[in-house]
């Protein structure tokens, strides 16, 4: 099935690694943006399977599609083409869960009671 979402970055100067290839942690940073805060506000990431398959280097534009295939499963293609072809340069799969924990840690407060007491013993 095709991911129906698409969006297209250039790899970027502060992307690269010592060798000038796209550095594996930024594929992982650009997936994370797909997504935003409000997703991450509201789900624990509980999985995370990812192929490298071609290295990416500065100046190329590479092409993202993704979907959520079912609930709770991320689907990333990263793509570059050239002459002509699509070479596949990356691929990912998420799997989270909607967190309640979540939603109540970023709602939840200290009480005052409680931020007096350790400054009191501090």
């Amino acid at each position: 099935k095709a991911l129906i979402n698409h969006r297209s970055r250039y790899v970027n100067f502060t992307d690269l690694d010592r060798n000038a290839h796209m550095n594996n942690t930024k594929y992982l940073d650009w997936i994370y943006d797909l997504l935003g805060s409000a997703f991450h506000g509201s789900h624990t990431i509980r999985e995370f399977t990812v192929c490298y398959l071609n290295e990416a280097r500065e100046g190329q534009k590479l092409d993202l599609a993704w979907d959520f295939p079912e609930e709770g499963c991320l689907l990333i293609d990263i793509h570059r083409n050239q002459e002509d072809k699509s070479e596949r340069i990356f691929a990912a799969k998420i799997r989270s869960f909607l967190s309640s924990f979540c939603r109540l840690a970023s709602t939840y407060r200290v009480p005052s009671s409680v931020n007096s007491q350790e400054r009191d013993s501090s």
